[in-house]
């Protein structure tokens, strides 16, 4: 027997070094991640709830204090017709004869989440780091993405603004006149596929901003890249996105508002863009960050 570990028998191996653990699987690691950081996720959900109700309540300002213009769609002997519909009038746009577009609706009321997009960089930047299992400081970390990311966030919000409804409007009229006209059907599918591009490419470009220094458009077209590269992960982020939103609206019974506004107050953008760049950021990692150190060793070589 060793005395105190002074005459051990080196003849006979050991236990080893202790061994590397294996990488647990993704949901696995998700759920980790998430538990880990679920008090943060909060708090730094409460921060993002600040701006978010600033804009609802512009928007709510725009949908019920201000005329909407209505517009009917053109039908067989009729040509594109415009109407002025004042709020909690009669008779409502659904029970006018036609398919008429609210065009305020479509156009006006989502302008002020424009002002909200500065704001997601801040959610990114911090989401991010706990991604990436890094330490963040929710309140100065936010505030310091923000100051440093406005414009390029801003510039994206707009953007993403007008596709929303350039896109928005052509579906609509393009489905509608498909209903009579099958030809249609040649504008409306590349619309449809246009915009579940536009809308990939929205996951990849805030994570980008807040981690390169690029120029907007380089990162934006980076994001429509990725956004093709990682096609089966954007349709299955996609569908969690959706069955979290369903989840939480339908019915929209009193109960179901509940849960759907304790959801969102609480952990809902914030829990949306864990997701996101849980779910993203290995892309980005695996085809920029390993390529850009490859290319500094080759340089050094």
């Amino acid at each position: 027997m060793p005395f105190f570990g002074l005459f051990r028998p080196y003849g006979r191996s050991g236990s080893g070094g202790r061994r590397e653990e294996k990488p647990k699987a993704a949901p696995a690691r998700f759920f980790q991640l998430w538990g880990r950081k679920f008090s943060q996720l909060v708090r730094l959900n409460l921060l993002f709830l600040v701006p978010v109700l600033l804009v609802l309540a512009l928007m709510a300002a725009l949908e019920f204090f201000l005329p909407h213009y209505l517009m009917r769609l053109p039908e067989a002997g009729n040509g594109i017709q415009w109407c002025r519909w004042e709020q909690f009038s009669h008779p409502a746009p659904y029970e006018m004869k036609g398919f008429w577009l609210d065009m305020w609706r479509l156009w006006a009321v989502p302008v002020p989440l424009v002002l909200l997009s500065p704001f997601w960089a801040g959610l990114s930047l911090v989401t991010r780091n706990y991604v990436r299992e890094e330490h963040a400081f929710i309140w100065y970390d936010f505030w310091d993405a923000v100051r440093a990311n406005w414009k390029s966030f801003l510039l994206g919000g707009a953007v993403c603004y007008l596709q929303f409804a350039v896109l928005s409007t052509s579906i609509a009229c393009y489905g509608w006149a498909a209903q009579s006209q099958p030809l249609y059907y040649a504008l409306l599918w590349p619309c449809v596929m246009l915009g579940l591009l536009c809308l990939f490419a929205q996951y990849y470009l805030p994570v980008m901003l807040v981690t390169f220094h690029l120029k907007w458009r380089q990162a934006y077209k980076n994001a429509l890249i990725f956004s093709v590269v990682g096609l089966g992960r954007n349709l299955l982020l996609t569908l969690l996105l959706s069955v979290l939103v369903l989840f939480c609206s339908l019915p929209l019974l009193v109960l179901n508002l509940l849960v759907f506004s304790i959801f969102f107050g609480l952990f809902g953008c914030g829990f949306s863009m864990f997701l996101v760049n849980f779910m993203v950021y290995p892309v980005v990692e695996r085809h920029m960050m390993q390529k850009s150190c490859e290319e500094s060793m080759m340089d050094k070589k």
